[in-house]
């Protein structure tokens, strides 16, 4: 993680102000004093590792987790990472197994990261990580996707997944869908057994 002070300039007014964000996806900082656009590297500046606090509200093993509109990452101990912004099952991911992310080329998470970089590293390891992730996807006929890797769920995450459902609101007798399964649709109630058998979902 990078710890150094850094000094930026802009390379259109050679100012020393912090850039702030702009609106512009394909320009994302502008200089305070003259308004030129461009990228942090573009100042000078490099983007730092992020941490968890970045991207999620955190909850310890029996705590009430905190509500959240984009998702959650259930650790095995029961930990729950309740989202903070959209799309970042994947980085939250990569923060929280950098062994495994390193071992398929996926770098640390920094404050430029992109979502859909670390969207393919959970997709495509899911079997691996060793996390419940709950989303919320727009287009689906229930509306809460369930995804595990391939070990069974620990009894301290499957009761961090009960405290979720409790703050949703979700009730015992509601579909979720258990990701990896076609069309497998099950009870909440019947999900909590199924999450605590061995075999990737």
């Amino acid at each position: 993680m990078t710890t150094a002070k850094q000094t930026p300039t802009c390379p259109e007014c050679g100012g020393h102000e912090k850039p702030v964000p702009s609106n512009y996806s394909n320009a994302p900082f502008a200089c305070p004093d003259c308004g030129w656009r461009g990228w942090r590297d573009d100042f000078g500046l490099k983007a730092e590792v992020i941490g968890i606090d970045a991207v999620a509200a955190t909850t310890g093993p029996g705590e009430t987790p905190k509500y959240s509109h984009y998702g959650y990452i259930i650790e095995a101990d029961g930990k729950v990472h309740a989202l903070t912004d959209q799309y970042t099952h994947g980085v939250i991911c990569a923060i929280l197994n950098p062994e495994i992310a390193k071992k398929h080329g996926y770098e640390p998470p920094d404050e430029d990261f992109n979502v859909y970089h670390y969207q393919r590293f959970e997709l495509d390891h899911k079997a691996e990580l060793p996390v419940i992730r709950i989303s919320f996807p727009m287009f689906s006929s229930t509306n809460r996707n369930i995804s595990t890797g391939a070990a069974a769920c620990p009894e301290a995450q499957i009761e961090a997944l009960r405290a979720v459902a409790k703050v949703q609101g979700w009730k015992l007798r509601e579909k979720v869908h258990l990701c990896g399964r076609d069309s497998f649709m099950p009870t909440l109630q019947a999900a909590y057994k199924e999450l605590a058998v061995e075999g990737e979902l």
